[in-house]
């Protein structure tokens, strides 16, 4: 089972995102993870790892992409949900203070805004 989440104008560092992928890919029941930047040399590789999600086709190289694949619904959405959480706490952490998204876009498109 795959998922792909694609979220627009959700610009992160690419070291960043390969430390997320690591602890997400230690989600038991996760097959694989790729937590990165839509950039073309990303999207390239999820398509040879068989992602074939058409929201892929819609990512930009300033838009956050999670991919996942898992035995089970409900182990990728815990994966999905612990990535998520992850983002959220390096964002509190790096600002000092609540996320402030770089759009009126990216803050409308934001799930966890109040």
């Amino acid at each position: 089972m795959k998922s792909v989440l694609v979220r627009k104008d959700s610009y992160y560092d690419s070291v960043f995102l390969m430390l997320i992928s690591r602890e997400v890919k230690k989600v038991p029941g996760i097959t694989d993870a790729v937590v990165g930047m839509g950039t073309e040399m990303n999207l390239d590789l999820l398509a040879g790892m068989g992602f074939g999600d058409p929201a892929l086709k819609t990512a930009g190289p300033n838009d956050l992409v999670i991919a996942l694949a898992g035995v089970d619904d409900g182990r990728i959405t815990e994966a999905s949900e612990t990535a998520e959480r992850l983002i959220r706490e390096k964002k509190g952490a790096s600002a000092g203070e609540t996320y402030r998204p770089r759009s009126l876009g990216a803050a409308l498109r934001d799930p966890h805004r109040q």
